[in-house]
Parts: structure tokens; sequence; C-alpha cells
């Protein structure tokens, strides 16, 4: 495939612009990203909320790359995810509690990694929470807290965390003690 950017002599393909009511992300194939638009790049991901009928889809992915599933709230509507045409390939949700969140479920199918699927899906959830008023965003993780770092999060004390979040199963149940809880304010 030619790259409309490559400085190839005698030949230039001009750039196939694709807009998109959804956000858009780099895709396997050459591409680039810029104000919602995708440059030149087959195929398409794109962002958008879950639909409840996607959610055995959504749960499979998850269950794939072993998070957890069992305490999935039942209104995914703060559930972000990436399709490549009709197929699921990237996920993150994010639970409210008053003016706090709890970001979860982050995950890329592995053939899709390295491609910032997450990192758009993580900024979306952000730019969600900022304009619902949340204060601070909180995510407990056992393997990622480096990439999270890169995101703005910082570790904190799990007693410095706000009663409403100790009080999620993820948190009080289902993840160790010694998972690594990060915070971010927005």
């Amino acid at each position: 495939m030619r790259d409309s950017y490559s400085k190839s002599v005698g030949h230039f393909d001009p750039p196939t612009w694709v807009a998109s009511p959804q956000y858009t992300v780099k895709s396997r194939s050459y591409g680039l990203l810029w104000a919602g638009l995708l440059i030149n790049s087959r195929p398409m991901i794109q962002l958008q909320n879950v639909r409840p009928d996607e959610q055995q889809a959504l749960i499979t992915l998850l269950q794939k790359v072993q998070l957890l599933t069992d305490d999935l709230p039942a209104d995914l509507s703060d559930f972000v995810i990436a399709k490549e045409h009709d197929t699921l390939i990237g996920v993150a949700g994010l639970e409210r509690f008053g003016s706090v969140g709890l970001l979860r479920s982050v995950a890329v199918d592995p053939p899709y990694r390295g491609q910032h699927i997450a990192a758009q899906l993580i900024g979306r959830l952000l730019e969600t929470a900022e304009a619902a008023g949340l204060r601070e965003v909180y995510l407990i993780t056992t393997t990622a807290d480096r990439y999270f770092e890169r995101h703005g999060f910082q570790p904190v004390n799990r007693q410095d965390v706000p009663t409403t979040i100790q009080q999620t199963q993820q948190f009080s149940d289902l993840c160790p003690s010694t998972a690594v809880v990060m915070k971010r304010l927005l």
C-alpha cells in the first residue's frame, strides 16, 4: 500500500478524508488522526458507547484478556468500545460515585495492541468524567500501573481512597490487596 505522505518520484496519492461523528483512531494500515478525521487509513477503528446488544461481546473480550466480569454494572452506558468494522476490539468503563469515578475494564484484543486504542478509550472516558463534573478518577490494577502513570494517574494509599470507591466489589473483594490503587485529578 502506498502511503500518501511517501515521497515517491512522479506519484502522489491525495489523502482520503473520512469524517465520523464518533472518535476514530489509527488503524493497522497507515493513517493519521487529526480532529476526528482519519487520513488515508483503512480499515477504520471507531469508538462508541456500548449498546445493550454488545454486552456479551464485551464480556467475551474481558474474559479473553483475563479481566473481571463478575461485578460489571447492569447499566453499561459509561462503557466505551473500539470496533473495527463490526468486531469489538477494545473496551473501557467508567463507574460514577458522586464526584469521583472508577476507571475499569480497560482492555484491547491482543492483535490490536500497540496502536494507541486503549489511550483513546481512556481519553474519551476522562473527557466524559470531566464533562460530568467528576473531580477525581480512580483505578485498581495488578499489572498496568506504569501504563496508567503515562496517562496522569498516580499511586495512592488505599486508606486515602473515598469510601464510595472502597465499597465497590472490585476494591473490597475482587482485586487483591496487593493491587495498586491510582488516582487522577480532573
